[in-house]
C-alpha cells in the first residue's frame, strides 16, 4: 500500500519539476524561419592573357682554346720533381677577361706514398692539388687572376711541377719541403687535351688580333659555283700566308662554321673563316631585317659568334697581301683599305741573324737561308764572314755549307778576319745550312764573336734551270693560270694551286689569276704557274703525255724513257715561255688526294707528285758542268778573298797529292828491298 501512495505523489510533482527547470536553464535561440535563396550577381568576362615566356639560358662565351698540340707537344708534356715550363702566347687584345687553365695529368709512379701537382702562372704559385689513393689522373682547373696576366700580356709562362705530400697530404696540399723521397723516380706527364681557354670578347677584335688568334685549321670560303678571277687571287694571297703561319688551310665552299658546343657547356672556336668576295648576311643585337653588307677590302665581323675576317672588292689580293706582311701585327682596326702598291726594290745582301759570343777553345756558329728567302731576281753568289777573336789568340776558322768546305783561314794576331767565299751554283739546295768554325789553339780567353756585318751577297739570277731556281722568280709576282671550261671555275681547283705555291712562292708574293680556255693553250705575261690540260705557248716540256702513257724526251726531242701504269699522280714540269719561267702542273684524269704538306721540289726539272708526295723526280735539260775549283782563302791579313793564284793551287791540289802518294809508295818498296 504504502509503494503505491509514492508513485502516485511522484507522478503528480513531475509537471512541476520540469516547470522549475525551465525557469532556472539559460534561452535557447530560436530558429530563423527558412527563407528561399537570392538570385546570383552577374560575373565580369574573363580576360585570357599569354604568359609571359620564360628568360632563356645565357649562352656560354665562346673560347679559344690554346691547346699543347698547338705549341708542339702533340704528345703531352712529361715533369718530374724539377718541373718543366710551358709558354702559351697571347693574341694581344684577347687575353683581358678570365682566363682558365685546364690540366689533365696522369702520373706513373713506382713507389707508394701521395704525390701533388703543384702550378706556378709568371712565377707566381697558382695551386697544387693531390692525386687520389689509387687514382693515377687528376684535372686541375684554375682561373687566372688578370695580375698574374699582366706581368707579361704577350705570353703566359705556366710551370708545373710534381712534389711529394707530407702527413697532410690526404687534404690535397703538398709536403712543405718538396723533396723527392719516395716520388724520386716518379714522372708525370701533361696529357694532350690539357689547354688554355681565352674567351671571345662581345665586339669584333682588331685585324691584328685576329690574325694572332685564329684556330689551326681554317677554311676560307668563296663563292658557289664560278669564282672571279680577283676572288680567286685574294683566296689563294690570303690562304698562302695564313700556311705560312703554320694553320692547315682549305679553300672550298659554304658557310661559316660556328662554335662546337651545346648550350650550357664550353663553346669551342675551332676552326676559323676567312670569306671571300662572297656578300656577308649580317643579323645585328636589335633584329632588325637581314641586309647585304658589301665589304670593301678588309673587315672583321662576328657571324655565328665567332670573328670573321671578310675581304671583298677590287682591293681583295692587295689587302691580304697586307694582312699577311710583316707590319700585320700594327694593323689595330677592324678594317683596312689600301691604294697603289709600290714595288719593291732588289737588294743586293742578305744579312743574317744576330749570333752570340762564345766561350771556350771551340766556337761554331749555324746559319742558314732558302731560297725563299732572296729578293725578286736574284742568286746566292758569295758568302762574307766576318770573325772576332780575343787579340793575340792562334785561332782557324772554317765555314761550310751543305757540308761542303768552302774555306778556311788562320785569324792573324789582332783576331780580326773577313772571307769573302764565291758560292758554286751547283753547291745551291732550297734550304741552305752554313757552319762557321772557330778553332784557338792557345792565347788569351774571352769571347769569340761572328760579326753583324756577315751576310750573303747576291747577284742577278740566271735563267731557271731547277725546281730550286723558282722561288726567287716568283718573288716578283706570279700569275696562275687555270683552265676554266665556259669561264667558270670552281673552288676545288684552287686546292692544287695553292698547294704549289706554299712552297714556291715566298711570302708577300703578289698573286694574279687568269682563267684559261682549256682547248686553248695559255699565253702566260710573266712568271706563271700553269695548271691546265695543254702545256703554254712558246714551251716544250720534256715529258709528254699520251693515253696514259709517259714518255719523257732529251733536249734534241729523242724518247729516252717511257712510263706505263701512272695514272693518277700530277705531272710537274719546269718550262720557259719565251723567256718567262714557269712550272707546268698537269692533273690526271682522277687526280688523286693532295698531301697536308706542300711538295718537297728541290732539284731537277720533272717530277711526279702523288699522294705521299714527291715520287720521282730527275734532270731532263742538260745542267752546266760543276766547276772545279772551290776557293780556299789562304792566310793572309784581315781581308782574305779569292784570286787567280788560289783557283791555280786549289786545281792542282790533286795532281800534287798523287805526285806525293806515288813518291811515298816508292820509297816505302825501296826501303823493304833494301833493309839496311
Amino acid at each position: 500500500m504504502m509503494r503505491r501512495l509514492a508513485a502516485v505523489a511522484l507522478v503528480a510533482l513531475l509537471p512541476v519539476a520540469g516547470e522549475a527547470l525551465a525557469q532556472t536553464a539559460p534561452p535557447r535561440p530560436q530558429r530563423p524561419a527558412p527563407s528561399r535563396p537570392a538570385p546570383p550577381a552577374a560575373r565580369p568576362p574573363i580576360t585570357i592573357e599569354p604568359l609571359a615566356p620564360l628568360p632563356a639560358p645565357a649562352p656560354e662565351p665562346v673560347q679559344r682554346q690554346v691547346t699543347l698540340g698547338e705549341l708542339g707537344l702533340s704528345g703531352g708534356l712529361s715533369f718530374d720533381v724539377t718541373g718543366r715550363d710551358v709558354v702559351f702566347p697571347l693574341p694581344p687584345g684577347l687575353a683581358t677577361g678570365v682566363v682558365r687553365l685546364s690540366f689533365m695529368v696522369e702520373l706513373t709512379a713506382p713507389f707508394g706514398g701521395r704525390h701533388a701537382v703543384e702550378v706556378s702562372v709568371n712565377e707566381r704559385l697558382l695551386g697544387a692539388l693531390a692525386f687520389t689513393e689509387g687514382v693515377p689522373r687528376l684535372a686541375f682547373e684554375a682561373l687566372i687572376p688578370p695580375e698574374d696576366v699582366a706581368r707579361n700580356p704577350a705570353a703566359l709562362r705556366v710551370r708545373v711541377r710534381l712534389v711529394e705530400t707530407g702527413p697532410q697530404g690526404a687534404s690535397g696540399m703538398p709536403g712543405a719541403s718538396g723533396m723527392p723521397g719516395a716520388s724520386g723516380m716518379a714522372q708525370a706527364r701533361l696529357l694532350p687535351g690539357s689547354h688554355l681557354a681565352l674567351p671571345l670578347p662581345a665586339q669584333p677584335p682588331s685585324l691584328a688580333t685576329l690574325l694572332a688568334a685564329l684556330p689551326p685549321r681554317v677554311l676560307v670560303i668563296v663563292a658557289p659555283g664560278a669564282v672571279s678571277a680577283m676572288d680567286a687571287a685574294a683566296a689563294l694571297r690570303i690562304a698562302l700566308g695564313l700556311a705560312g703561319a703554320g694553320r692547315d688551310v682549305r679553300i672550298g665552299t659554304g658557310t661559316v662554321p660556328g662554335p662546337t658546343g651545346t648550350l650550357g657547356a664550353a663553346r669551342v672556336w675551332d676552326t676559323g673563316a676567312v670569306v671571300v668576295g662572297v656578300p656577308v648576311q649580317e643579323v645585328p643585337v636589335q633584329q632588325v631585317p637581314v641586309q647585304q653588307v658589301p665589304v670593301q677590302g678588309a673587315e672583321v665581323r662576328r657571324i655565328a659568334d665567332v670573328p670573321v675576317l671578310l675581304l671583298g672588292g677590287s682591293a681583295a689580293e692587295r689587302s691580304a697581301g697586307l694582312l699577311e706582311g710583316p707590319w700585320r701585327a700594327l694593323l689595330g682596326g677592324t678594317g683596312l683599305q689600301v691604294g697603289h702598291q709600290v714595288p719593291p726594290t732588289p737588294a743586293s745582301t742578305l744579312p743574317f741573324p744576330a749570333q752570340p759570343p762564345q766561350e771556350g777553345a771551340r766556337a761554331a756558329w749555324s746559319l742558314g737561308f732558302s731560297m725563299r728567302d732572296l729578293p725578286p731576281g736574284t742568286a746566292p753568289t758569295a758568302l762574307e764572314v766576318a770573325l772576332h777573336a780575343p787579340p793575340g789568340s792562334r785561332a782557324n776558322a772554317a765555314v761550310t755549307m751543305n757540308e761542303v768546305v768552302l774555306g778556311a783561314v788562320a785569324l792573324p794576331s789582332e783576331g780580326r778576319a773577313r772571307l769573302v767565299l764565291p758560292i758554286p751554283p751547283r753547291l745551291l739546295a732550297f734550304d741552305n745550312q752554313v757552319s762557321v768554325t772557330l778553332h784557338r789553339q792557345e792565347g788569351p780567353g774571352g769571347p769569340a764573336q761572328l760579326l753583324p756585318e756577315s751576310l750573303l751577297r747576291l747577284g742577278p739570277a740566271a735563267p731557271a734551270r731547277e725546281f730550286l731556281d723558282l722561288p726567287p722568280a716568283f718573288a716578283a709576282g706570279v700569275e696562275v693560270i687555270l683552265d676554266a671550261p665556259g669561264g667558270v671555275l670552281p673552288a676545288e681547283s684552287l686546292g692544287p694551286a695553292l698547294w704549289m705555291l706554299r712552297r714556291l712562292a715566298p711570302p708577300g708574293t703578289p698573286i694574279r689569276v687568269t682563267l684559261q680556255d682549256p682547248a686553248q693553250p695559255a699565253r702566260p705575261s710573266g712568271a706563271f704557274l700553269a695548271l691546265t690540260v695543254l702545256p703554254p705557248e712558246g714551251t716544250a716540256p720534256p715529258l709528254r703525255f699520251d693515253a696514259g702513257r709517259l714518255e719523257l724526251s732529251d733536249a734534241a726531242g729523242r724518247a729516252v724513257l717511257e712510263l706505263g701504269g701512272i695514272e693518277r699522280v700530277w705531272a710537274a714540269q719546269l718550262v720557259t715561255a719565251g723567256t718567262l719561267p714557269g712550272l707546268w702542273l698537269r692533273a690526271p684524269a682522277t687526280p688523286p688526294a693532295l698531301p697536308a704538306a706542300p711538295p718537297a721540289l728541290d732539284r731537277g726539272d720533272v717530277a711526279l707528285l702523288g699522294p705521299g708526295g714527291v715520287a720521282m723526280a730527275w734532270q731532263a735539260a742538260p745542267l752546266p758542268p760543276l766547276p772545279m775549283t772551290v776557293a780556299t782563302p789562304l792566310p793572309s791579313a784581315a781581308t782574305v778573298a779569292p784570286d787567280r793564284a788560289a783557283s791555280l793551287v786549289q786545281a792542282s791540289r790533286p795532281f800534287v797529292a798523287g805526285f806525293i802518294w806515288v813518291l811515298g809508295f816508292g820509297l816505302v818498296v825501296y826501303a823493304m828491298a833494301n833493309p839496311r
